[in-house]
């Protein structure tokens, strides 16, 4: 029977609300879609891991009159790509990623969705199947199943800042490399700059609470000490999240110097720690069980109009998602993107960009500033930017072009 198959490819260590997978699940969604609507044949979906992937390529060959989308992300999903050759003329490669992995241009895709930072610069041949996007695919902020109409009207709207941590942010084309001139690291003043903004800065005033949320990529790596005088300088993986959060053993840097930063200049305020970490499966087969408060205190954000919200530059999903959801847009006077030395230059020029449309204010701490700056939101009328509705307006311009006489 002739039909359509749409399958991504996952990793099973993600998270199900995690960027990969959401940026996946939204490109297979928006393949479902517009082949449902316009395709008199059966369309399937399926989410995988690579292990399949050469059972699916062998299927796709018996069956040369179905068509094939595969659908994969990340560091993870090039190393499966890279497992392929000689592709059944049925099968389609989709890349759909937050950034250019190492060697990309070598890996077979016949179609890359990419944010327009990420696009290569040079005039290459693999530009004309990129479609520019204006941020990662993300379908953007939600209530969790879990915050009820009943809490949102009996919880109190204790003024909050919400301060989501970033580090450890990996340039572009690094692959899996730990040379430390693959990484963006965070100074170890950034917490303290961001706090001064915070203490010096009227919108922050009767601050009661402050709440730090780390995330898997905060303080992850760390230099690895070398005795040898012109060693290459290395990175290693840390163990911060692989227990819970202890504030004198287990407490990475990057959040330790956001609590004493908070301790110092704003004295009054009570601090939360959001520590994120995976426990190990109680049995052989079980899943990894990830802990974190990221999505209550997005809850808490939504729900409460005296909270504010702190965004890392660097985390592009973040900011894609607060450009994406109507009430971030709505309360844009209560969202700062922190602009850092972490950032490439072309994040930083695609955050600045959209301060300009007025999506957000900014908290920038670059070391090229002399004191930390905070521009507040533009007075402007930005539109969400549905960045499902870009990948399927894509498919249905393509679809038009190949019916054209």
């Amino acid at each position: 029977m002739i039909s359509i198959f749409i399958i991504a490819f996952i990793s099973n260590s993600w998270t199900k609300n995690g960027g990969d997978w959401l940026n996946l699940k939204t490109v297979q969604d928006a393949y479902q879609q517009h082949y449902e609507e316009l395709a008199s044949i059966p369309v399937e979906t399926a989410i995988r891991e690579p292990s399949v992937l050469t059972e699916i390529i062998e299927q796709a060959s018996d069956n040369p009159h179905s068509q094939y989308k595969l659908i994969f992300v990340s560091d993870h999903g090039a190393e499966a790509i890279r497992t392929l050759n000689d592709l059944p003329p049925n099968v389609e490669i989709i890349w759909s990623g937050h950034q250019l992995v190492a060697g990309w241009e070598q890996l077979p895709v016949h179609k890359w969705y990419l944010p327009e930072h990420s696009l290569p610069i040079s005039d290459s041949h693999h530009q004309r199947n990129m479609v520019p996007l204006p941020g990662v695919i993300t379908p953007g902020h939600k209530l969790s199943d879990s915050a009820t109409n009943q809490e949102r009207m009996t919880s109190p709207c204790a003024k909050e800042v919400i301060w989501m941590l970033s580090g450890d942010a990996r340039k572009d084309h690094a692959g899996d490399s730990t040379l430390i001139d693959s990484w963006l690291l965070l100074k170890p003043d950034y917490s303290d700059k961001v706090v001064q903004i915070l203490s010096k800065n009227p919108i922050f005033n009767d601050v009661q609470k402050v709440s730090i949320v780390n995330s898997p990529r905060t303080g992850a790596w760390e230099i690895l000490a070398s005795s040898a005088v012109f060693s290459v300088m290395r990175l290693e993986k840390t163990d911060y999240h692989s227990k819970p959060l202890d504030l004198k053993s287990n407490i990475d840097p990057i959040t330790q110097s956001a609590q004493k930063a908070i301790s110092t200049h704003l004295p009054k305020a009570t601090i939360d720690i959001g520590h994120y970490w995976r426990e190990a499966p109680s049995q052989k087969d079980g899943s990894v069980i990830h802990h974190s408060n990221y999505q209550t205190k997005i809850d808490a954000f939504l729900q409460n109009p005296e909270a504010l919200l702190l965004i890392p530059g660097d985390s592009v999903t973040d900011v894609s998602k607060i450009i994406s959801t109507q009430h971030c847009i709505d309360h844009r006077d209560k969202v700062f993107v922190i602009l850092t030395d972490t950032m490439t230059p072309s994040i930083a020029s695609w955050v600045e960009n959209l301060y300009s449309q007025g999506y957000f204010g900014t908290i920038d701490v670059r070391s090229s500033q002399r004191e930390p700056l905070l521009l507040p939101v533009h007075d402007a009328s930005p539109e969400p930017k549905n960045i499902l509705s870009e990948v399927r307006q894509c498919l249905d311009n393509a679809a038009t072009a190949s019916n054209r006489p």
